[in-house]
């Protein structure tokens, strides 16, 4: 581990200077950038997407100034700004290339009744569901793929490059949608309205 008196300016020079002594920039900041992607991605990416960070960290290295007048944050800042393009990175993949992770996410409930007549209705019934959304357009479909993923209206905003009030809109329209799509059917109800 770095000295402790040791700022990010001496060690971000001595890096500049000879790229063997990036390690001590790795060793102070991978538990703190590791903890930020795992926080945004989970942890089965955050390792990947972190090694990705400090790749282009060190690349990048040559071009970084600081522009800190006492250097304190300065490279963090920038480190961190890398992590948060490389989080944005694996979230637009996703949203791109979507696994459809309702199917993943439905697969591993178990059925309390367990018979195989409900485990086909089950199925039947999924089907459906993805073919409907595979029905509604493609902004629809991301949208309600990073709903049902957890996301939050910020964080689709900020995969989606749109606006919060966008992805609300784009969501109530998905959920119109679906509601035509599905057709009339009197035992379905959204939010207590038929």
């Amino acid at each position: 581990m770095p000295e402790a008196g040791e700022d990010d300016r001496a060690l971000v020079a001595a890096a500049q200077h000879a790229p063997h002594r990036f390690e001590p920039l790795f060793r102070r900041y991978w538990e703190p950038v590791l903890r930020y992607c795992a926080l945004r991605l989970g942890r089965d990416e955050a390792e990947d997407v972190a090694s990705e960070v400090f790749v282009a960290a060190y690349a990048g290295l040559p071009r970084f100034r600081d522009r800190g007048e006492d250097g304190s944050g300065s490279f963090r800042s920038w480190l961190f700004t890398i992590a948060h393009h490389e989080v944005a990175n694996r979230h637009r993949y996703r949203a791109r290339h979507p696994a459809h992770p309702w199917t993943d996410d439905a697969a591993g409930i178990a059925d309390p009744d367990g018979s195989p007549e409900r485990a086909a209705l089950a199925a039947d019934e999924r089907a459906r569901l993805l073919a409907l959304l595979e029905q509604l357009p493609e902004r629809s479909r991301e949208v309600v793929a990073l709903r049902l993923a957890g996301l939050t209206d910020r964080e689709i905003a900020d995969v989606l490059g749109i606006r919060g009030d966008a992805v609300r809109q784009a969501q109530s329209r998905a959920i119109a949608q679906l509601r035509t799509l599905l057709g009339p059917n009197p035992n379905w109800k959204w939010n207590g309205d038929d």
